[in-house]
């Protein structure tokens, strides 16, 4: 009985590919799609907080796009994973959760500059992420999702930059108290 049970276990690591297997969770293409994953967790969770607490249409836009694009970026991310036995986070974790964390006690103009900001680390830092995984990723689905997202990951990152100055202008519009005239 023993010997069939570790033989039936022999045979069903054998059908998984060696570094989709469980007892591979230090596989660095695996460990950049849970990072990816966390992070397009909190791009989406931040996103929702900008559409209930920013007042900006141009924020709102932004937002939106962000819910949308990670949202497919992450389902993608389970499909390629998810027969692999690996487990992405199914929320934002460590940094990424920090992140929202401080978000969610701004509110008005603060919160826009602060999300703004925030969405130009993240982009760039996320940017940088899966350019390393197109060039030396070792998983060829994961190596090709991060090849193919550059673009958009790209996109993202000029729309927040431009979002970001848009934001920061607003503050740099605002009226000044005017002196009394003396006459």
């Amino acid at each position: 009985m023993k010997l069939a049970a570790a033989l039936a276990a022999a045979v069903l690591t054998a059908a998984v590919p060696a570094w989709a297997q469980p007892s591979n969770a230090t596989n660095p293409d695996l460990q950049f799609a849970a990072r990816a994953a966390s992070g397009g967790h909190a791009e989406i969770e931040m996103g929702r907080l900008a559409l209930s607490k920013s007042r900006r249409d141009d924020v709102h836009h932004f937002a939106q796009r962000m819910i949308d694009d990670h949202g497919k970026i992450d389902q993608q991310l389970a499909s390629l994973t998810a027969h692999q036995h690996f487990r992405l986070p199914k929320q934002a974790v460590g940094a990424d959760a920090e992140a929202v964390t401080r978000l969610t006690a701004l509110s008005g103009a603060a919160f826009d500059r602060a999300y703004a900001t925030q969405m130009v680390q993240d982009h760039q830092k996320t940017l940088r992420a899966f350019e390393a995984e197109a060039a030396h990723g070792g998983v060829p689905p994961i190596k090709a999702l991060a090849t193919v997202t550059q673009a958009l990951l790209l996109e993202h990152l000029k729309m927040a930059e431009d979002l970001q100055r848009a934001v920061g202008e607003e503050k740099a519009q605002l009226p000044q108290e005017r002196s009394p005239n003396r006459h």
